[in-house]
């Protein structure tokens, strides 16, 4: 399935083997598309080629630990520069040229959208109402469109998916799911790329994030 399983459930090989799939991706284009070519071209199959590697299934393996997130940040970081022909800009100012969000960014955005499809249209062999819970009463701290936040007596547990989309969940502003995926597409990449623009700092790996999941941040709600 393109996903390597460690037994203790350590994803870091899967991470060294999605970077060298990258850039042995990005190395293709480079050595097949000129420097000169246009800068959507290149973005189109940087993206295609080259993101995709990095994104898929990232429901299950996405990364807790700040050397993995850097590791894979990194790819996108060079091929920023290829894209664009721009070695003196930060970080940031790149992904801004681009309009393209930093890869945790990104995986947040999948890991909603993936919780939006099956709640809209629930797949056979799958119920994510076994793994969710929306809050069944509002309250000056809860809404019934927030979900519950499980108990999470170890950080592997809380970054499985079930348990770490709360966060992301509960962070966005309450959104309509009747509404079409475009539409809610729209609407958190909205979102998200409003808070990339005023917190994202490329020298901050806490920024890195839509909501932060290491143990400070996760505890004191400080994305919120």
């Amino acid at each position: 399935m393109g996903i390597v399983v460690n037994p203790n459930l350590n994803w870091s090989s899967h991470y060294n083997n999605i970077c060298c799939k990258a850039y042995r991706s990005l190395h293709l284009i480079k050595r097949t598309i000129p420097p000169h070519a246009p800068v959507s071209l290149k973005k189109k199959l940087y993206i295609s080629l080259v993101r995709s590697q990095l994104s898929y299934c990232s429901q299950v393996w996405r990364p807790q630990f700040v050397k993995d997130i850097m590791s894979l940040e990194t790819v996108q970081r060079r091929s920023s520069k290829y894209i664009l022909q721009d070695y003196s800009s930060n970080y940031k100012q790149r992904l801004i040229s681009l309009k393209l969000l930093p890869l945790m960014y990104w995986y947040e955005l999948q890991d909603m959208l993936f919780i939006v499809k099956c709640i809209k249209t629930p797949p056979d062999n799958f119920d994510i109402h076994k793994y969710i819970s929306f809050v069944t009463c509002s309250t000056r701290s809860a809404s019934h469109r927030k979900l519950k936040q499980n108990l999470c007596r170890t950080s592997r547990y809380r970054h499985f998916y079930f348990n770490r989309i709360v966060k992301v969940w509960n962070a966005f502003p309450v959104f309509d799911t009747s509404l079409s995926m475009t539409s809610i597409k729209t609407f958190l990449s909205t979102h998200l790329w409003n808070h990339f623009i005023t917190h994202f700092d490329p020298e901050i790996s806490c920024t890195f994030h839509f909501v932060c999941s290491c143990n400070n941040c996760y505890s004191s709600g400080a994305h919120l």
